[in-house]
C-alpha cells in the first residue's frame, strides 16, 4: 500500500442537508478520480461510504464514514457526513480533523435548516469551506435563472464572499456542463459517463455572462489586497496564474467561498 507523507492528504467534511446527494457526490467523485471501476449507488448499496445495513435499507448516512482517492499525487480523504437533523452531531465531529468542507445544496430546495446548521458548525471550526449546487440536472433545478435565485438567497444568509466561480450550461433538455470562470473554458460532461469533462466551445449565449462573472469574480480576489488591486487597475484582470493563487489564498482565509455546480 501506497505511504504518503503529511503533506500529501487532505481530510475534507462533505456536509449539509438530507438527501442533498453527499453520498452519491462521493461515489461520483471515487469513481471520476479512478479509484472505482463504476460510480457506486445509494439505492443498490453499492456506494463506498454507504455500507450499513441499516442506512441502505433507508437510504439515509447515519454515521460518519470515509473514503479516500488519488488525485494528482495528493490523497484526499473525503469524510461523508449525516443530513438528517437527529444525527448532526457526527458533522460537527468530522470536522476536528478536516481541513475544509464542502456544503452541499439541493439545486431544486436551496439552503435548508441543516444546511445552516452545519455552515455554522464549520465556521465555529474556522475550516474554509465551498458550496456545491448538486443536482442540477434536475428539471425543478431552473438551470442558470435558479442558480441566480439560489445565490441570491446565499450572499442574504452568508455574504457575497459565496461567489461563483462557474456558470452552468443548462437548457430545456438538460445539464450539460460548466464554465469555469478562472480559466474561462467551458467543459462538457456525458450523462452517466466517467465524470471527466471534455473542454469545449462556450456556448454564445453565455459569453456575457460568463465575462461579467469572471470580472466580479477578479474584483472579489483583489479585495483588500494593494498588490493586486494595482495590477487590476492597470491591465484591467489579474493573469490566470496570479488569479489561481490569489484565489486559493483567499478560500483558505475564508475571504471567498467558492459556489460550484455539480450532478
Amino acid at each position: 500500500m501506497k505511504t504518503y507523507q503529511g503533506s500529501e492528504i487532505r481530510n475534507v467534511a462533505v456536509m449539509g442537508h438530507a438527501q442533498s446527494g453527499k453520498t452519491t457526490l462521493i461515489a461520483a467523485l471515487l469513481h471520476a478520480a479512478k479509484m472505482t471501476p463504476t460510480q457506486g449507488r445509494v439505492a443498490d448499496g453499492s456506494a463506498v461510504t454507504a455500507y450499513d445495513e441499516e442506512e441502505v435499507a433507508r437510504g439515509l448516512t447515519m454515521q460518519n464514514a470515509v473514503a479516500f482517492a488519488e488525485w494528482q499525487g495528493t490523497k484526499i480523504n473525503f469524510i461523508d457526513t449525516p443530513g438528517f437533523h437527529m444525527f448532526t452531531h457526527e458533522s460537527r465531529a468530522a470536522l476536528l480533523p478536516a481541513e475544509s468542507a464542502i456544503v452541499v445544496v439541493n439545486a431544486q430546495n436551496g439552503v435548508e435548516p441543516v444546511t445552516e446548521r452545519v455552515w455554522k458548525y464549520a465556521e465555529e471550526a474556522d475550516v474554509p469551506r465551498i458550496v456545491l449546487v448538486n443536482q442540477m440536472d434536475h428539471p425543478k433545478a431552473g438551470g442558470q435563472g435558479g442558480l441566480n435565485a439560489l445565490i441570491d438567497d446565499i450572499h442574504e444568509r452568508w455574504g457575497r464572499t459565496c461567489t461563483p466561480v462557474q456558470l452552468p450550461i443548462a437548457d430545456a433538455q438538460g445539464f450539460h456542463g460548466v464554465v469555469d470562470l478562472v480559466t474561462m473554458t467551458s467543459y462538457f460532461y456525458t450523462p452517466n459517463g466517467d465524470g471527466r469533462g471534455k473542454s469545449g466551445e462556450m456556448p454564445a449565449n453565455l459569453a456575457a455572462q460568463a465575462k461579467a462573472a469572471h470580472e466580479a469574480l477578479v474584483e472579489l480576489v483583489a479585495e483588500g489586497k494593494d498588490e493586486l488591486m494595482e495590477e487590476f487597475f492597470e491591465k484591467g484582470t489579474i493573469p490566470e496564474d496570479h488569479l489561481i493563487t490569489a484565489l486559493h489564498e483567499a478560500i483558505r482565509e475564508d475571504r471567498i467561498f467558492p459556489v460550484l455546480c455539480s450532478s
